[in-house]
């Protein structure tokens, strides 16, 4: 796998079975795809750190790793390496989360903290796919993401939760 990529924090999460609501199929296809990340191209993320931050709250730099464990201190030891991360500047917006996401009102109800990533692949002009594993929601607003030209990549269509189902995982270490 080369090129860009954007990693919801729920591919990491599922990659490292930390997860119930994703079938062993899933949680293959996410570790297989995050130990390809390890390998080549490049992730991009926000130069506030908000992506490295939601990342921490589910992995750390200590103890056995797992798959989201490595790939995240990768991120973190590396973050200014532009052959592994490339950082994009999202502003903060009260309304949509963050200027760069689209004012449209068929993405109104989208999740705030996924908005996230939307900024991130529109502020970096669009030339990274998001990757998603268990969240409906990027399913449920897939036609105005599109739109906007934002690619979302599924990487387990038939495993996807509603998003307060996927958010209350946690990854023990």
């Amino acid at each position: 796998m080369t090129g860009y990529r954007i990693i919801d924090t729920n591919v990491l999460v599922c990659a490292s079975g930390a997860t119930a609501h994703a079938s062993e199929a899933c949680r293959q296809a996410c570790e297989d795809f995050i130990l390809s990340c390890l390998e080549e191209g490049i992730t991009v993320l926000d130069d506030g750190h908000r992506v490295l931050d939601e990342y921490s709250r589910y992995f750390n730099h200590s103890g056995q790793p797992t798959v989201g464990d490595q790939f995240f201190r990768r991120l973190h030891n590396f973050v200014a390496n532009p052959d592994i991360c490339m950082q994009v500047p999202i502003t903060p917006n009260e309304v949509r989360g963050f200027d760069e996401f689209p004012d449209d009102p068929d993405l109104a109800r989208f999740d705030w903290s996924d908005r996230k990533w939307v900024a991130v692949a529109i502020a970096a002009g669009r030339i990274a796919p998001i990757y998603n594993a268990t969240d409906s929601d990027w399913a449920i607003c897939a036609a105005p993401i599109r739109r906007h030209g934002v690619e979302v990549v599924e990487l387990c269509p038939a495993d996807c939760v509603p998003t307060n189902q996927s958010a209350s995982t946690s990854i023990p270490h």
